[in-house]
């Protein structure tokens, strides 16, 4: 499926911007979530059921609107290949990463992935399709501003745990420079078939790696049962992955991609409060002041093409 040029896309609605808030709402309590899971299931198998529901929401989705989920050839079948393992390296990057680190940061060092777009963009991949962009005097600007904002908060060491939270941190950053070449892949991907079916099969064929990984990397498994970490795995696969992905999609083919993106901006300043108020994660101004950076860096990329 074609990308609408941007020029062409309707002037967002009020309905819209009310429905874009509530999709970086929920996206801002994706972390969150994952947290409280990792209470009660270890990554793998978090990721696992997880993705096993959203698969299954999906497909559903995809039966009762009657959107093709067959790849129409070998092509796309490879795509879609690079796309869940892709995908399967960055969640595990995630979900590992939230281990050894807070969610607060972990909003923080998720929301820079534009700045990891930005920069492949301007070096240009032909065998992944990646067009070679020229760099606008803003857009370094923005990449400045987020980059000191990432150094703020990877500097920012916390009295209790501050020994181990540059595993998680790193990794975290790991998983934003994966997102922003899934973002790039997937922008190829769906030239060729709607992005239900690219974030279908990009899922679905994650879920046998990550069993196989809990498997392998997880036995004895063990589990803690209780109500938020089952809450937390139904949040994720059904609302976040899910009803959120399917949304902002549908609001990237309606509205510019640019105008979507500066809302969903809200997403890691929600989950940065969402996690004070409900992990007791501290407010502390390294905190404060990097995720205002990043926010304000990511923001002034978006807003200059």
């Amino acid at each position: 499926m074609n990308q609408e040029p941007e020029a062409h896309k309707t002037k967002i609605s009020v309905v819209a911007v009310v429905i874009s808030i509530i999709v970086a709402t929920m996206f801002g309590g994706g972390n969150i979530a994952m947290k409280f899971g990792l209470q009660g299931f270890s990554p793998l198998l978090f990721a696992s059921i997880t993705f096993t529901l959203t698969s299954i929401a999906l497909y559903t989705y995809g039966k009762i609107a009657k959107i093709n989920l067959r790849p129409p050839s070998q092509k796309i079948w490879q795509l879609h290949l690079i796309s869940g393992a892709l995908f399967t390296l960055l969640m595990a990057s995630a979900l590992i990463g939230l281990n050894s680190t807070l969610a607060s940061r972990a909003e923080i060092f998720i929301a820079s992935h534009p700045f990891f777009v930005v920069i492949f963009n301007s070096i240009g991949f032909d065998k992944l399709g990646i067009p070679k962009e020229r760099l606008s005097t803003m857009k370094i600007l923005g990449l400045i501003v987020c980059f000191a904002g990432l150094l703020t908060v990877f500097g920012d060491r916390l009295d209790a745990g501050g020994a181990i939270t540059w595993v998680g941190d790193i990794l975290l950053i790991t998983t934003s420079f994966l997102i922003a070449l899934l973002i790039l892949h997937i922008r190829k991907v769906t030239t060729y078939v709607s992005p239900i079916q690219a974030t279908f099969w990009q899922i679905s064929l994650s879920v046998p790696l990550f069993y196989l990984g809990t498997i392998i990397f997880e036995n004895p498994i063990s589990i803690n049962v209780s109500l938020m970490p089952i809450i937390a795995l139904f949040y994720n696969g059904l609302i976040v992955y899910g009803l959120a992905y399917v949304v902002r999609a549908k609001l990237f083919q309606l509205y510019s991609a640019n105008t979507i993106s500066s809302f969903l901006l809200l997403s890691p300043i929600i989950g940065i409060f969402l996690a004070h108020i409900l992990l007791s994660d501290p407010l502390t101004f390294g905190i404060q002041l990097g995720g205002l950076m990043v926010t304000s860096g990511v923001l002034i990329v978006y807003s200059n093409k």
